[in-house]
């Protein structure tokens, strides 16, 4: 049985590189801030799924990390500071993949450039983007916030 208590936590429906599933990404609030907690349903335990490299450590069977547990007992976290970071533009120069990619596909997708396939992996960094990563990085939780394209997953091969 559970005690009674409230897990405060945001809930982020996040595709998976296959298409085929979604992960459910927790974002927890209050007593466990700073905790971040990925599931992904899958129809067997054997099935396969395309693992972002975001994903971390496997907790499936780690009973801290139930809700009953969660409610009791704080998971540490780092305490640092969360900043988010946009990726165009900000850490990527997005024109620069489009220029690298196929001339057939900039044709193609010329009207959206983001389904040119493999386009992110085109990109350069910006000038200095890395080095203030690092920097950033040092004080606060750094989070990359962009997405690819929601209907086509073609931008994520």
């Amino acid at each position: 049985m559970c005690e009674p208590g409230i897990i405060h936590k945001r809930r982020y429906i996040v595709p998976s590189g296959d298409g085929l599933h979604n992960f459910e990404v927790d974002v927890f609030e209050g007593n466990n801030s700073g905790l971040v907690v990925a599931e992904i349903e899958l129809h067997n335990e054997d099935e396969s799924f395309m693992a972002p490299d975001w994903l971390g450590l496997e907790i499936t069977r780690d009973y801290r990390y139930s809700n009953c547990e969660l409610r009791k007992n704080e998971i540490e976290s780092n305490s640092k500071p969360i900043v988010y970071i946009d990726m165009d533009g900000v850490l990527v120069d997005f024109e620069s993949g489009v220029a690298k990619s196929e001339p057939f596909f900039q044709e193609r997708y010329k009207k959206n450039p983001d389904y040119i396939p493999g386009v992110f992996t085109l990109m350069d960094p910006m000038p200095g983007a890395i080095e203030a990563v690092k920097v950033l990085s040092q004080e606060f939780d750094l989070y990359i916030l962009s997405t690819t394209s929601w209907v086509s997953m073609r931008a994520n091969r």
